[in-house]
């Protein structure tokens, strides 16, 4: 990622940097190195504010409140993570407010506040369940496809190997009815 970076701001290539400065993050966090995680998080924020990218900004809402969280402030990463919440609803991004969600209810519980958990946990479950369904609904299809395409070939190869029978025994016909 540490040289990718600098070929992405050569070119001018924004959205690609800042998914550069997006796993960055990702790698700093899980290092522990929570300074240089809210760096690369207000760097996206900025950016993705000034083009419009919501998404972008969405995640580095979450990252920031993930910072929070892992550093005991539960009020403040509530706070960011209402606000990547919000862009998250605004455009229909299902997987991240499960996750949202579900750190909402854990920040929840650790500031004690069983009824706020509580309504975020339901949340949670609802878009998990509801994303599970709809992926097994999309595998149950696919499956459906593959065994129709299956079949429909397998009935292909019957009728194949039957025209090349009765080809066969036209053609032993013919050359009797030729030799008598």
């Amino acid at each position: 990622y540490n040289q990718a970076l600098p070929a992405y701001q050569t070119i001018d290539d924004i959205p690609n940097s800042l998914i550069v400065y997006i796993n960055l993050d990702k790698i700093a966090s899980y290092e522990r190195q929570y300074s240089r995680s809210v760096d690369f998080n207000i760097r996206v924020l900025k950016a993705a504010q000034k083009l419009g990218l919501t998404y972008q900004m969405a995640l580095a809402y979450y990252g920031l409140a993930e910072v929070s969280y892992r550093r005991g402030n539960f009020e403040m990463a509530i706070d960011s993570y209402k606000q990547s919440l919000k862009l998250a609803r605004q455009n229909g991004m299902r997987e991240l407010k499960r996750y949202i969600y579900q750190r909402l209810s854990l920040a929840y519980e650790k500031l004690n506040q069983p009824k706020e958990s509580l309504e975020y946990l339901k949340l949670f479950i609802a878009v998990k369940d509801s994303i599970f369904s709809e992926k097994s609904q999309k595998d149950i299809s696919e499956l459906q496809t593959r065994y129709e395409t299956e079949k429909k070939e397998q009935a292909i190869k019957q009728l194949n190997t039957e025209t090349a029978l009765q080809n066969s025994v036209i053609q032993r016909q013919r050359l009797m009815i030729f030799t008598f």
